[in-house]
This record gives structure tokens, sequence and C-alpha cells, in this order.
């Protein structure tokens, strides 16, 4: 039972992934490059926060927690900043 639903997600995970994949190639949005967003638990960032925080006290723990808060909304700026660029560019043409 489980591996047959399995496959049968798998064959509709692909087909989705295809047309969404012919989806952006018609509308000239899969020709823009796309950027590679970092992993927490690709550059440790995860690991080396929660033993950061397991051993600090409170205002060191705020502090870290305030500078990636604020690196994470500059990112998700700068996404959302790009994004209305290439509506624009879409628009145009």
């Amino acid at each position: 039972m489980f591996d047959s639903q399995c496959a049968e997600d798998l064959a509709l995970l692909v087909q989705a992934i295809d047309m969404f994949y012919n989806f952006l190639k018609e509308t000239g949005v899969g020709a823009l490059p796309l950027l590679e967003l970092p992993s927490l638990e690709q550059d440790g960032t995860a690991s080396v926060l929660a033993n950061d925080l397991a051993s600090t006290n409170d205002e060191v723990v705020k502090k870290k927690l305030d500078l990636l808060v604020d690196a994470q909304f500059a990112h998700q700026k700068r996404v959302k900043d790009r994004a209305g660029i290439v509506t624009n560019l879409l628009q145009r043409g």
C-alpha cells in the first residue's frame, strides 16, 4: 500500500515539476538566473547558533538573534525588490 502510494505521489510530483518547468520556460521567467539561498544546515549556522545559545547569557542571545533577524529581513527585502524589477520587465515585454 505504502509503496504504491509513494510511487503515485512521486509520479505526480515529477509531472508537476515538468509542468512548472514548461511554464517558466514559456513565460521567460526561466531564463532569469536563480540565486541559491544559503541553508542553515549547509553553512553550519544552525549548529553554531544552538551551541552559542546554550552557552551564553540572555543579552548576548538577544543580540545574536537580532542580528540574524536583521540579516534575514534584509535578504527578504532584496528578494522582494528583485521580484519587483522582474515584474516590471515582464510587463514591458
